[in-house]
Parts: structure tokens; C-alpha cells; sequence
């Protein structure tokens, strides 16, 4: 079997290069990180260890949850949460859809207003593909954050390098509202841990806001 190690890369950092890394020894490639030979490298890293949905048996599924959060963030995010699709109807999955893709539109928009984003991830998202990769890579870490299985456990958060800017971190307003807004459609909320007074008000396109109650 044929096997690719950190080293193997190193050579190809001489241009701009853009990683997904998800396997068992993930972490390892975060070393290529500092051991450029011209361009800083842009790493996704998937978590140490992955989580096992309840469903994840179902033939409709195959490959690790990252990757499904990469690539189809929302059947992800019912995956997560043991929904299938005779569990949810149509009309309730286009909503959360339009939801999220609006929300991480807006997401792409303030992370490449900010003068604290590092300028690799500054290139990357000028790229419509690989823009798409990093919102959902913030979807899939902020989700599986507040996940209540998996809240705040290092080892099924997935990391990204360089750091992205604190303002998409999970424990923001921001990315909170988002998920609880989603769990809502789905009438999931408890499946996710919020932070204190957050609570739901319905906004005029329909969807729902949180903020505090304090």
C-alpha cells in the first residue's frame, strides 16, 4: 500500500497549496505548517477520532462525517442527528438549506472583510470552490462543538491551519445562531448546547433568531 507522509508534501509548498487531510493520522500533516519552501500552507484537518452517528450504518452513507460535512454540510448535519429522509419533509429540509446557504454567504463575506485573516486564507477565499470548503469546514466545526455527545471534546473538533479568525469560532454569537436556528427547523435544539439566555425569536423572513434574554 502506498502511503503519503508530511515530507512527501513539502516539496509542493513552493506555490500555494490547499489540503484536506482526513484519516487517522491527520495531526501529523500540521507539521508541513512552518516547513514551507516558499508558500504557507492552508490545511484542513479532520478530528482524531470520528463520530459515530447513529445512523451511520444506513447504505445511504458511506465515508467519515467530515468529508460528508465538506461536501453536503446539511445531510451532514441530519446524519449527526440520527434524521434520514423519510424523517424530515421536503419542505423543512429547503428551508434549513436556504438557511444555511444564505448564512455562510454572509459568513464569507465578514471573514474576508477582516484585516486579522491571514493571507493565504485571504487568497483561498478569492477561489469559489475552495471558499465553499473553508464555510463548511466552519459549519462542521462549530456543529460538532456544540454537539451535546461531543461539546467541547478536542478530540472530535476538526482544526484548521493557520488559525482562522476568532470572530468564527464555535462559541461565538454568531455560529451559535446559526446552528440553533437549523436545530429549530429540526426541532433539535436539545441536541446541542447553547450558551446561557439564549433564546428564539421568529424574524420577519421567517426563520428564527436567538439573542439574549438577559
Amino acid at each position: 500500500i502506498n502511503c503519503i507522509y508530511p515530507s512527501d508534501l513539502v516539496p509542493f509548498t513552493r506555490r500555494p497549496l490547499f489540503l484536506v487531510i482526513d484519516g487517522d493520522n491527520n495531526e501529523a500533516f500540521g507539521a508541513i505548517n512552518g516547513a514551507e519552501k516558499g508558500e504557507t500552507v492552508a490545511i484542513l484537518l479532520s478530528p482524531r477520532t470520528s463520530y459515530h452517528c447513529t445512523n451511520a450504518d444506513s447504505p445511504h452513507h458511506s465515508g467519515s462525517l467530515f468529508t460528508a460535512f465538506l461536501t453536503a454540510p446539511l445531510q451532514a448535519f441530519c446524519l449527526l442527528l440520527g434524521l434520514t429522509g423519510s424523517d424530515v419533509e421536503m419542505d423543512t429540509y429547503f428551508k434549513a438549506e436556504r438557511l444555511l446557504s444564505s448564512s455562510l454567504n454572509d459568513w464569507g463575506l465578514n471573514l474576508a472583510a477582516l484585516d486579522s485573516l491571514h493571507p493565504v486564507w485571504a487568497q483561498i477565499l478569492g477561489d469559489p470552490f475552495l471558499r465553499r470548503l473553508v464555510l463548511r469546514f466552519l459549519f462542521c466545526r462549530a456543529v460538532l462543538t456544540l454537539h451535546a455527545p461531543t461539546f467541547n471534546k478536542k478530540e472530535f473538533i476538526p482544526k484548521c491551519v493557520p488559525s482562522l479568525p476568532a470572530s468564527l469560532l464555535p462559541s461565538t454569537v454568531t455560529c451559535q445562531t446559526l446552528i440553533m436556528q437549523i436545530a429549530n427547523i429540526f426541532g433539535a435544539t436539545d441536541s446541542f448546547i447553547f450558551s446561557e439566555h439564549f433564546v428564539l425569536t421568529e424574524n420577519i423572513h421567517g426563520y428564527t433568531d436567538s439573542m439574549s434574554s438577559s
